[in-house]
């Protein structure tokens, strides 16, 4: 007897055979399918590189563009998360010119740039043609007929071979006539400047550089004005600019623009690298009188005094918010050539607050005041008190978590305390042995009212730092 072929239709349920199937068959591939997707997620996509981008205006309240859509902010401002790569910047305000008009800049990654721009009232912006060297390269659009305005003229040599039967009479006038006939082709090349020149209406050029600052040279001298700079109701003709700034390398080294039709705006980028030849610039940045977090260009670089590398140019400086004390402004420090290191320091002012904070030993023994000093948010209290005392109290505190840190005998630990406005925070301190192995022990007590803790140490020799 042959064997029977089984299939769904001999199966006494082929319906659910065939719904068993398909769910080992989903089992498998949606796992697979999920695995699939968070693989894509996680490390096929693509990931954005940003930057931070600071634009500032002389007058504030100016509307900021980037790549000539509006941002909806106003200047001063930072823009974050700003898509790294080359970006142009401009900004707008009712009854105002932006000089420049525009600025190109390359945007990098976790990086603060700067773009600042000056504003001019359009009243007082009645602008001359500025005054640049003139090249006579681009002559195309002007037809010029040399030949046609310069008639033949004899040569010297043949007005000194007059034909032996001439008269002296026709001799002379002929030479006569060879002098006005020369004159002609001196007196045409003298008008033809004049025509090549004919003016175009509103031809600008924009020159923009990363860093800004760098001299702008036209046609092999120097303009008196920096990048960023517009240039306005310039001459048809050919101009060749160029940006050089000390201690930097311009690329491209010059560009040539062609001014030939009537509203003609060229823009001019170029970018700006350290010369590597020169010393390594440096800035030193500390805080006072505790250590502050700092950050340059937009970066963290640590906490206190920092002294680190950068390059030539303008570089923000920011300090971190403490509690207590109120943050030292931002600082616009620029480094170049002449000035390849500085030093600045930004002071934080405290803050009067209504919190107390009592340090006081964990058993009833007298301090040896000269061996102590406690400091709160890194900034120092309590330095070597020339006395014997049970204790202290610091008085106009703000409230909020607090960082003490205690040394004594010349063991140091620190604790975060919690401060509470009209009220005391005790910090208790011991030393403890273990072995030959000494160490120092902070113990947080119970906050208490001042009344309270007054009535407890009264009896106390209690320094009060004000």
């Amino acid at each position: 007897m042959a064997p029977r072929s089984h299939s769904f239709r001999s199966h006494p349920r082929p319906y659910r055979a065939a719904a068993d199937m398909i769910l080992r068959l989903l089992r498998i591939f949606v796992p697979l399918a999920i695995v699939g997707a968070i693989f894509y997620l996680l490390i096929d996509r693509p990931q954005t590189v940003t930057g931070r981008l600071r634009v500032t205006s002389d007058v504030k309240g100016a509307e900021v563009l980037l790549d000539g859509m509006q941002v909806g902010v106003v200047t001063d401002t930072t823009l974050s998360r700003v898509v790294a790569g080359r970006r142009s910047v401009a900004v707008r305000k009712s009854g105002y010119l932006a000089e420049p008009e525009v600025v190109f800049i390359d945007v990098k990654q976790d990086t603060l740039t700067v773009v600042t721009f000056r504003l001019i009232e359009r009243a007082a912006a009645s602008r001359d043609s500025d005054s640049i060297g003139f090249l006579e390269s681009l002559r195309e659009d002007i037809p010029v007929d040399w030949e046609e305005m310069a008639p033949p003229s004899l040569s010297s040599d043949d007005a000194a071979r007059h034909r032996p039967d001439e008269s002296e009479e026709e001799f002379a006038a002929t030479e006569e006539m060879i002098e006005q006939d020369t004159a002609l082709p001196v007196f045409a090349a003298e008008q033809t400047p004049v025509r090549a020149q004919e003016g175009i209406t509103g031809a600008s050029i924009v020159v923009s550089s990363n860093p800004p600052g760098a001299e702008i040279i036209i046609n092999g001298d120097s303009t008196g004005h920096q990048t960023n700079y517009t240039f306005h109701d310039l001459l048809r003709g050919t101009y060749f600019v160029a940006a050089r700034k000390q201690g930097y390398i311009s690329k491209p080294d010059i560009v040539q623009i062609d001014l030939s039709r009537d509203y003609q705006n060229e823009l001019v980028a170029f970018s700006l690298t350290l010369d590597a030849s020169l010393p390594s610039p440096q800035l030193t940045v500390s805080t006072e009188p505790i250590e502050g977090g700092i950050r340059v260009a937009g970066k963290p670089v640590g906490k206190g005094r920092v002294t680190l590398d950068v390059a030539l140019g303008k570089s923000l400086v920011e300090f971190e918010e403490v509690i207590g004390y109120r943050t030292p402004e931002s600082q616009l420090v620029e480094l170049t050539p002449e000035t390849t290191s500085m030093e600045i320091i930004g002071r934080y002012e405290r803050l009067e607050g209504k919190a107390f904070l009592a340090v006081m030993p964990a058993r009833t023994r007298t301090i040896k005041g000269e061996e102590l000093r406690v400091w709160v948010d890194n900034e120092l209290f309590v330095d070597k008190l020339a006395q014997k005392l049970d204790g202290f109290l610091i008085h106009k505190l703000v409230a909020g978590k607090r960082l003490v840190q205690v040394e004594y005998q010349g063991m140091v630990q620190n604790v975060h305390v919690d401060l509470l406005d009209d009220e005391v925070s005790t910090v208790t301190f011991a030393i403890e042995s273990f072995l030959s192995k000494k160490s120092l022990r902070l113990r947080i007590e119970p906050v208490t009212s001042l009344k309270d803790w007054q009535k407890r140490t009264r009896k106390l020799a209690i320094v009060e730092q004000k």
